[in-house]
């Protein structure tokens, strides 16, 4: 969520019957049981039934997210878990248990949660999403990023120019390639 400004509800939905699947990540293989990233920042797409405003976009994930989304699969594949593009991107915290394909959105949020508990932050998971937007405002300020590639990277609809640029249905390989250059210089 603080790398790629995703909602929790994309990840795992409300009722654990959609999620983000691994194949939902274009750049990541799955090679000889290791993790492999083609293109880095990589791109995180947001399928229309996990979207708020259900339109499908995509965010990036950068080096650090990318680095621990490979622990975190390799550990999975360590454990037994045999995945595929289809395997949910995070898992049950108790893989037998789970009754459902994908972590609920509560799940996933305690999980957060925890993991933000043991490092001594106190606050909602919900702050990683606005710490991610946060940082694109302030890279957008510094020029680094535009406002329409801000919006489209929010998962936001945007406005009339964004209408016209980024949400016109598929985007030019060259106009990908740019947002993944702005995303890449901000921090």
């Amino acid at each position: 969520m603080a790398f790629a400004d995703l909602r929790p509800e994309t990840i795992g939905n409300h009722d654990g019957s959609d999620g983000l699947m691994l194949k939902d990540l274009p750049g990541l293989m799955i090679e000889d049981g290791k993790i492999v990233f083609t293109k880095i920042p990589t791109m995180v797409v947001a399928r229309p039934t996990l979207s708020k405003a259900r339109h499908k976009y995509f965010t990036f994930l950068g080096s650090e997210g990318c680095t621990y989304l490979k622990e975190y699969s390799e550990e999975r594949i360590r454990l037994g878990e045999k995945l595929t593009p289809d395997s949910p991107l995070i898992a049950h915290e108790r893989p037998r248990t789970g009754t459902k394909r994908f972590a609920q959105t509560r799940k996933i949020t305690h999980l957060i949660r925890k993991c933000m508990r043991k490092a001594g932050v106190y606050k909602r998971p919900y702050v990683l999403r606005a710490y991610a937007e946060t940082q694109l405002i302030i890279a957008e300020s510094k020029g680094k990023i535009s406002h329409p590639y801000l919006q489209f990277i929010a998962g936001h609809k945007g406005d009339v120019e964004a209408r016209y640029s980024t949400n016109k249905g598929r985007l030019p390989p060259d106009m990908i390639e740019d947002m993944r250059k702005c995303y890449r210089q901000f921090p």
